[in-house]
């Protein structure tokens, strides 16, 4: 069960997966991916040279419906109630940088997305090809070996799996107007499901017919303790002479 990294380690199994699984266009070696929000310049309303770049935007969690108030199957005792998990929809944007400056005459350029839309690509193929990432997935980029899912999500019930979110064009220029920043192609994700473990101690049903407490004799007030009745039937033969 994962405790309260779970959400971290969400974002950089999204990251860890791409770095070992993006393919890069031509005159690219790498590229690196980061987790957070878009930066802000106070340019960014001005096109400009942008290095190439995958950001993975996590921008809105939900809580999962279906596996509200619900206890992980095998886990604990199961007499024990009413701390069950949270457990967490995480939904995320993925943006690509990267352009070429375009000379367009008279001393104006201009900036091709074109290496923009090659690594955006990269990475939704990455994720349309590996959809869960389960314990045992394993790098495949030197050092290879490793494992793709961060160690506070193993051992969990739930797998981390992704889905392509459709969202509207309105619902994607709400969220770069919220934060202050032009708009930008970007592929929306959600990542379900991730628990996280409740601190709470369980509550255990108390015995029928047990006082409140061990030490302590009940109150007049308290409800009186269920009482068992025995009944013995006692038969009698007897025999005619």
């Amino acid at each position: 069960m994962s405790d309260f990294r779970a959400i971290g380690g969400a974002s950089a199994t999204l990251q860890a997966l791409l770095l070992d699984r993006m393919e890069y266009p031509d005159g690219l070696s790498s590229v690196p991916v980061t987790v957070g929000p878009p930066p802000h310049l106070s340019l960014d309303v001005n096109p400009r040279k942008e290095d190439p770049r995958v950001n993975v935007f996590l921008y809105r969690v939900t809580e999962n419906g279906y596996l509200q108030n619900q206890e992980i199957p095998g886990r604990g005792n199961s007499s024990g109630y009413g701390q069950p998990p949270l457990s967490l929809n995480l939904h995320y944007l993925v943006t690509a940088y990267g352009n070429t400056a375009v000379s367009a005459g008279a001393g104006t350029s201009l900036f091709d997305d074109t290496q923009a839309h090659f690594l955006l690509g990269s990475a939704m193929r990455v994720f349309h090809d590996v959809p869960m990432v389960t314990e045992g997935l394993t790098a495949v980029r030197p050092p290879s070996g490793g494992l793709v899912l961060h160690e506070s999500l193993r051992d969990g019930y739930e797998r981390v799996r992704l889905s392509l979110e459709p969202l509207t064009l309105e619902d994607v220029t709400k969220v770069w107007t919220a934060l202050a920043l032009r708009y930008r192609l970007s592929a929306a994700y959600v990542v379900n499901v991730v628990q996280i473990e409740s601190r709470r101690a369980k509550t255990f049903p108390r015995p029928v017919g047990q006082p409140p407490s061990a030490t302590v004799p009940p109150l007049p007030s308290d409800t009186p303790a269920r009482r068992t009745r025995t009944s013995v039937i006692v038969g009698v033969w007897i025999e005619k002479t």
